[in-house]
C-alpha cells in the first residue's frame, strides 16, 4: 500500500489480490505520474489530482523548521493527517458502495479503512517525519562541529547557510526515503494488521509475530525522534 492507497480488499469478490497491491502502490504520493495510471481505472482523488501532495507536508515541515514559527511543524503535521484521515473516510465508503447487499457489508469498510488509516499513520506521517528530523539534525550537528568560517562571505550577502543547508538537505532526502517506508511497511502489514483484518491470522505464533511487528513498526518514530533530540542538544 501506499500514500492514498486503496487497501486490500478483505474478500476476493471484487478485486484480485495482485492488482489490489498494485493499484494501492501507484496511488502513492511520487507514485506513477497521471499520465502512466491506466485509464480503466475509477478516478481517485487522493491519489490522481494534486491533493496527493498533502502527504508530503510533514516531511517539508521538518526539513523547512528553522524557517518555520514553532507551531509551524505541528500544523504541518496536522495537514497530512487531515489527508490521512480523508482518504481513510473516501476508502471506507467506497468498499461500503462495493459491498452493497453483502452481509459483512460493515466489516469489509471498517476493515479498508482501518488499514487505510493504519498504513497511512506509518508511512505517510510518523516514519518519514521522524527521518527527516534525524537528516536536518545531523546535518545541524555537522555544521556545528565544521569550520563554516568559509560561508562567512555568503553570510555576508544575507545567505543563511546554516539554516539553509540543513533545509535542502531534509528536502533532497524525501525521494530517496519514500520506496524504502514504503516497502518496509508493505512486508510489514503483510505479516500484521492487514493479515489480521483480512482474518488470515491462523494460529497464537501467528498473531504473536503480527503483534511483535506492529510494536517495532510503533517504536521506529519516537526511537527516531528522540535520537534526532539528542543530536540536536549535541549541536548546541
Amino acid at each position: 500500500m501506499s500514500r492514498g492507497a486503496t487497501p486490500r480488499a478483505v474478500t476476493t469478490e471484487d478485486e484480485v489480490e495482485a492488482d489490489s497491491r498494485r493499484e494501492a502502490r501507484e496511488s502513492a504520493v511520487g507514485a506513477a505520474p497521471p499520465h502512466e495510471v491506466s485509464e480503466e481505472k475509477e478516478y481517485d482523488v487522493f491519489r490522481d489530482s494534486l491533493l496527493r501532495y498533502m502527504g508530503y507536508a510533514n516531511e517539508c515541515g521538518e526539513a523547512f523548521v528553522a524557517w518555520l514559527p514553532v507551531w509551524g511543524v505541528p500544523a504541518t503535521y496536522g495537514i497530512a493527517a487531515t489527508y490521512v484521515l480523508a482518504d481513510t473516510v473516501d476508502k471506507g465508503v467506497k468498499r461500503w458502495n462495493k459491498a452493497e447487499g453483502a452481509s459483512d457489508r460493515a466489516n469489509q469498510a471498517a476493515a479498508v479503512a482501518t488499514e487505510t488509516l493504519t498504513w497511512q499513520m506509518l508511512a505517510s506521517v510518523f516514519w518519514p517525519g521522524s527521518f527527516i528530523r534525524v537528516v536536518v539534525a545531523t546535518t545541524n550537528l555537522a555544521l556545528a562541529k565544521a569550520d563554516v568560517s568559509a560561508f562567512d562571505s555568503l553570510a555576508a550577502q544575507g545567505l543563511d547557510v546554516e539554516r539553509i543547508l540543513p533545509t535542502l538537505l531534509g528536502l533532497a532526502a524525501i525521494p530517496f526515503i519514500v520506496k524504502p517506508i514504503d516497502t518496509t511497511i508493505d512486508a510489514a502489514a503483510e505479516i500484521s494488521f492487514a493479515k489480521a483484518l483480512r482474518g488470515e491470522m491462523k494460529n497464537a505464533s501467528e498473531w504473536a509475530v503480527g503483534a511483535g511487528v506492529v510494536g517495532a513498526c510503533l517504536a521506529v518514530p519516537p526511537v527516531l525522534f528522540g535520537l534526532a533530540e539528542t543530536i540536536s542538544n549535541a549541536a548546541q
